[in-house]
């Protein structure tokens, strides 16, 4: 015997009608808004619910929901290629794999272009989109040369030491700097 999921139903909601059910005209325009492109979790989060009371609402009143959509895989190489969490192109079959270069597509490609990638190195994208990953978007960097693309010259410390040598030097209004004055002034 299937069991029907059960949620927590307060005594004082406004969302209960005679204590016990949701009101139909209610879930209705629950719905609506889920159609209309909101979440389960944003209706949830308008209706002062959990998202998993509004699948299960919608579930026990036979609503249809969305599924979800996937990527198509890009084909490489004999090889299948899926997106993950990160924008990644990781090998479908080689996921676990997590340090087999050829694990993520643009790695693969490089080495199938240029080679082995030197020990520490790493392929970067020149227009800073993962997905991109034609060869004339890819480029071997040293883990160095990434972190001085990466280097403003500042950090926590230089907004509060450059607001400390105005005081010194006097140069103080009433107001105190905001980060992008200090940043433009450097």
């Amino acid at each position: 015997m299937k069991r029907r999921p059960t949620t927590k139903i307060l005594a004082n909601d406004p969302l209960m009608e005679n204590g016990r059910t949701v009101a139909a005209d209610l879930v209705a325009r629950m719905f609506a808004d889920y159609q209309g492109g909101l979440s389960l979790a944003k209706v949830g989060e308008k209706y002062r619910r959990t998202r998993q009371s509004i699948f299960v609402l919608f579930e026990n009143r036979g609503f249809k929901l969305r599924s979800k959509v996937f990527q198509k895989p890009l084909v490489y190489g004999g090889r299948r290629y899926t997106p993950d969490k990160n924008g990644y192109w990781r090998d479908t079959v080689l996921r676990s794999a997590k340090y087999y270069p050829g694990t993520l597509l643009h790695r693969r490609k490089w080495m199938d272009r240029h080679g082995p990638i030197p020990p520490g190195h790493d392929v970067v994208f020149k227009d800073g989109n993962r997905r991109n990953v034609r060869l004339s978007n890819l480029k071997c960097m040293s883990h160095a040369e990434q972190q001085a693309l990466g280097r403003t010259g500042h950090n926590q410390f230089t907004v509060s030491a450059g607001a400390r040598l105005d005081l010194l030097l006097g140069n103080h209004n009433d107001r105190r700097p905001t980060r992008a004055v200090l940043l433009k002034a450097a």
